[in-house]
C-alpha cells in the first residue's frame, strides 16, 4: 500500500478521482496522508475514494469523495473540519460515533449541531443539582464523611464563579473532561492557581460522592469516571508573607482612626471602617484562628474563667474547625479588658446570637460578619478594592491612598498573621505554643440541646455548659498552661506595639480632599 504524505489540495482531490477511474500506479491501494491535521488520510482503493480518520486504536470512514454518495465531501478543508469534530466525539463518547455522521448529512448540516443531536437527551442532576445533594447528605449528623460550613461556603463560591456558569446548568451525565480543562485554565488566568486547583477538587469530591451514593439520579458510571483525571498541573507557590506585631498594630491603628470618616479619595461620604469589622479584624489578629472559625462563635460561647480570675475562655464547636474537633482558647486578661468595650460597641438592630453579628442579618437571618469583610476591610486601606482600582488596571484611583504602604505596612492578609504567631513563640522560647493556639484539636460530647428550653433552663444550660467546657479545658493541665503563655506572649506582643505606636501617633495622617 503505497502511502504519500502531503497537504491534502485540489491537486490531490483530483488524483484521487483518476485513480478510482484509471487505476492506482501499483494497482493496489493508494493513500494521501494529510499534513496539516494528523490521521485523516484520503484512500483510493478499487472504485471508491474515502475520507478516513485514523486516531489512536480507531480507523474510521468519515465521509466519500467519488462516487458520489450521501456523505459525499468533495472540499479537504470540509474534511479536515469533519475530522477535527470526530476526535472531540470520539474523545466524549465513542459510541456516540455513527450517530454523529448520521446527523452530520442528515438533519444537522454542520459538525456543532450533529454533535448536539446526537446526544441524547439528558433528565438527569445538572453540577448544581448534585453539589446541593452532597451538601445536604454530608451534614446529615450521621454522615460517614461530615462535611462542615466552611467546606460548604468554598463549594458554593467556586460554583458562582463566572467561569463556571456554561456547565452549572448542564447535566453531569453530558460533562466532559476538556470542559473543565477550559475552566481551570480561564480560572488560572482570572484569579491565579489556588483557585483553579479548588475548582478541580471540589468537581472530583462531587461527582465522585454522587457516582457512589447517586449513580440513578445523578446518570453518573463508573466505568468513565473522566473528573477523576482532572489535574492543576501548577504548583502553588508557597507563601511566607508574615506580619510583625508592629506591622499589625499599625494597621489596626489605621483602622481605627477611619471608624468615624470617610477612606481619603472615596466618594461615598461613609465611614471608612464599620465597627462590627473593626471588632472582628482586633479578634483575630489577637486570637490568630482561621477568620471562618474566628467569626463564628456564638456569644455564649466566649466566658469568664471560674478556675482563673481575669481570665475567659473562647469556645468553638467542630462544625466550624477545619479539623472537625472541638477548640478551645484561654483569653488573659489584658485582652479581656480590651476587647470587651469594643464588642459591647458593636450595633446589632436585632438580638443575635453570634458574637460578631453582621449588619445585614435579621431575626429570619441571624448570620456573622462575612469572613471576607476583614480582607475587604485590609483591601480598602490598601486601595486594592474595586472602587479604587478598577478590573485590570494596576492604577490607584486619583485621591485614593494606600494606606498601609504610606504607614511602611508591606501588603499582609489575615490568614499570614497565623505564621507571625509562630515567629513570636520561637522568639520567647515557647516550643509547640503556636500549634496549641492555632489548632489544638478536643474531643468534646454535644448533646445539650438548646433550641427547646425556657428562659430558666436556659440559665441552667448555659451553666452547665460553660462548667462542661471548663473541666475539659483543664483536662489536660500541660496544654492549659502552654496555651496560656502561648496566648500571653502573642497578644502582649500585639497590643505592646499597639499602644507604643498609639503614644508616639505614627500613622495619623493629615485629610485628604475627596
Amino acid at each position: 500500500m503505497a502511502t504519500e504524505r502531503i497537504v491534502i489540495g485540489e491537486r490531490q482531490v483530483d488524483r484521487a478521482i483518476r485513480m478510482t477511474e484509471e487505476g492506482t500506479p501499483d494497482g493496489k491501494p493508494f493513500i494521501f496522508s494529510d499534513d496539516r491535521v494528523t490521521g485523516l488520510q484520503l484512500r483510493v482503493q478499487g472504485k471508491k475514494a474515502t475520507w478516513v480518520l485514523r486516531y489512536y486504536g480507531w480507523t474510521k470512514t468519515i465521509a466519500t469523495l467519488h462516487p458520489q454518495g450521501k456523505r459525499q465531501i468533495k472540499a479537504a478543508t470540509e474534511a479536515r473540519k469533519l475530522a477535527t469534530a470526530c476526535k472531540e466525539v470520539l474523545d466524549d463518547d465513542p459510541a456516540l460515533f455513527e450517530n454523529f455522521l448520521t446527523k452530520r448529512f442528515g438533519t444537522a448540516g454542520s459538525d456543532k449541531a450533529a454533535k448536539l443531536e446526537a446526544k441524547p437527551k439528558i433528565t438527569t442532576w445538572n453540577l448544581q443539582q448534585c453539589c446541593d445533594f452532597v451538601i445536604e447528605e454530608r451534614g446529615k449528623p450521621n454522615a460517614d464523611n461530615k462535611i462542615g460550613k466552611d467546606s460548604i461556603d468554598d463549594w458554593r463560591r467556586t460554583l458562582r464563579r463566572p467561569e463556571m456558569m456554561d456547565v452549572i446548568n448542564v447535566p453531569v451525565a453530558a460533562l466532559t473532561r476538556g470542559k473543565f480543562d477550559t475552566i481551570k485554565r480561564l480560572i488560572e488566568q482570572a484569579a491565579g492557581v489556588s483557585p483553579s486547583k479548588k475548582m478541580i477538587s471540589h468537581v472530583r469530591s462531587i461527582l465522585s460522592y454522587c457516582c457512589l451514593h447517586a449513580s440513578d439520579e445523578s446518570g453518573l458510571d463508573d466505568k468513565n469516571q473522566w473528573w477523576e483525571m482532572l489535574k492543576s498541573g501548577k504548583k502553588l507557590k508557597r507563601r511566607t508573607r508574615a506580619p510583625s506585631p508592629r506591622e499589625i498594630a499599625k494597621t489596626l491603628l489605621l483602622a481605627e482612626e477611619y471608624l468615624n470618616k470617610p477612606l481619603p479619595g472615596r466618594d461615598d461620604y461613609k465611614h471608612g471602617v464599620r465597627e462590627n469589622v473593626y471588632a472582628a479584624f482586633w479578634w483575630l489578629m489577637l486570637t490568630a484562628q482561621r477568620t471562618y472559625a474566628a467569626l463564628h462563635i456564638k456569644r455564649t460561647d466566649l466566658f469568664p474563667d471560674t478556675r482563673q480570675p481575669g481570665w475567659y475562655i473562647a469556645y468553638w464547636g467542630p462544625d466550624v474547625m477545619k479539623a472537625g474537633k472541638e477548640h478551645m482558647l484561654p483569653i488573659p486578661p489584658r485582652v479581656a479588658q480590651f476587647l470587651l468595650p469594643i464588642l459591647d460597641n458593636i450595633k446589632r438592630e436585632t438580638e443575635s446570637e453570634w458574637l460578631f453579628a453582621s449588619e445585614r442579618g435579621s431575626e429570619e437571618n441571624d448570620i456573622t460578619v462575612n469572613r471576607s469583610a476583614v480582607l475587604g476591610l485590609l483591601k480598602r486601606l490598601a486601595a486594592k478594592d474595586i472602587v479604587a482600582r478598577p478590573k485590570g488596571s494596576t492604577k490607584i484611583k486619583p485621591g485614593c491612598v494606600d494606606l498601609m504602604a504610606r504607614a511602611g505596612v508591606t501588603w499582609w492578609t489575615p490568614h499570614d498573621s497565623r505564621r507571625s504567631i509562630t515567629d513570636v513563640m520561637d522568639d520567647e522560647g515557647i516550643p509547640g505554643g503556636a500549634s496549641v493556639v492555632l489548632a489544638h484539636e478536643i474531643k468534646l460530647t454535644n448533646g445539650l440541646n438548646e433550641d427547646a428550653l425556657t428562659e430558666e433552663q436556659r440559665e441552667e444550660w448555659l451553666a452547665a455548659r460553660m462548667a462542661k467546657i471548663t473541666k475539659l479545658a483543664y483536662g489536660n493541665a500541660k496544654h492549659l498552661k502552654l496555651k496560656s503563655k502561648a496566648m500571653e506572649a502573642w497578644t502582649n506582643a500585639v497590643l505592646d506595639e499597639y499602644e507604643r505606636l498609639k503614644g508616639l501617633n505614627v500613622v495619623s495622617f493629615p485629610k485628604v480632599a475627596a
